[in-house]
């Protein structure tokens, strides 16, 4: 009757060990990086900005036990300016940012610089964080 007793607790103990390692039996994440460059312009009332600069996007898709994406998150590292052709106007456009989204539940959540342009001598004139 020991001997059962024992083997009971041992066999319950095994599947709860199990039981509480499920993550560790997900799929590995599928990542993606892209690297490029961009040149875009911005109209303005009576001008146009121009705009340039490099970024790095990383995305990770991560899957439960049975192989289902469950989670999604983006990684932007962007560096550019924006000038207005024929005067010294120079903005730093820099983005570090991180977007998480939850695919199961259907929400987002943002963190990090979003979007933040800073004029020389003046300091930021917009941004937006999470």
């Amino acid at each position: 009757m020991k001997i059962s007793r024992t083997r009971l607790m041992l066999t319950t103990l095994f599947l709860l060990a199990i039981l509480t390692v499920t993550p560790v039996l997900a799929a590995k994440p599928d990542v993606y990086t892209w690297e490029g460059e961009w040149s875009y312009t911005v109209p303005c009332e009576g001008f146009e900005l121009v705009g340039v600069g490099q970024e790095r996007l990383s995305i990770s898709t991560f899957f439960d036990r049975f192989g289902d994406p469950v989670r999604m998150q983006i990684h932007v590292v962007y560096a550019g300016t924006l000038t207005r052709p024929g005067s010294d106007l120079i903005l730093s456009d820099p983005q570090y940012a991180m977007l998480q989204s939850d695919l199961r539940k259907g929400t987002d959540t943002y963190v990090g610089l979003i979007y933040k342009l800073t004029i020389p001598g003046m300091g930021i004139v917009y941004r937006d964080t999470g």
